[in-house]
Order: C-alpha cells, then structure tokens, then sequence
C-alpha cells in the first residue's frame, strides 16, 4: 500500500478513536446522571411505599385491639348475665322446696 495511504488511515483512525472515545464519556456521563436521578425516584418511591405499608399495618393493628376490646367486653357481660341467671335459677329452685 502506498505510504501516503497508510499514513492517511493510521491518521483517521487515531481521530476516529478519540471521537468515538469522546461520544462514549459523553453518553456515558449522560447516563450515570439518569441513573442517579432514577435512583431518588426509587429511593423516594419505596420510602413512601414502606410509610405507607407501615401506616396500613398499624390501622390493622388498632382495629384488631377495638376489636379485642369489644369481643373481651361482650364475653365479660355475657359471662355477667350466665352468672346473675345462674343465681336467679338457684333461687326459684329454693324456693319450690
């Protein structure tokens, strides 16, 4: 090959790599600053999904005592009534005697 040529193509190929090399920092750079700035959206997302997961199990939680409180109140009347009934029978069979 003529050394004209050669020298050309070594030459093209040298500016060629350095753009290249350039274009690929430059995209690069590009997308590191997307993928910091699509991390925060994460980190903002999961940290509002966590709250709200946590919000939602604690809601769960309140109820189940309301709930707790009222089953416990209900058996302690429930248990109140058997009993004054109880007595109630053991008087009236007295009674008949």
């Amino acid at each position: 090959m003529d050394p004209q040529l050669e020298e050309l193509a070594e030459r093209l190929k040298r500016e060629l790599a350095t753009v290249v090399a350039d274009q690929f920092a430059a995209a690069e750079g590009r997308l590191v600053g997307q993928f910091r700035i699509h991390a925060e959206e994460m980190k903002a997302q999961v940290r509002l999904s966590a709250e709200g997961y946590g919000a939602t199990l604690e809601g769960i939680d309140r109820r189940l005592r309301d709930l707790a409180t009222k089953w416990n109140t209900k058996i302690t009347d429930h248990d109140l009534v058997l009993s004054d009934h109880a007595k109630r029978v053991q008087t009236l069979e007295r009674k008949k005697r």
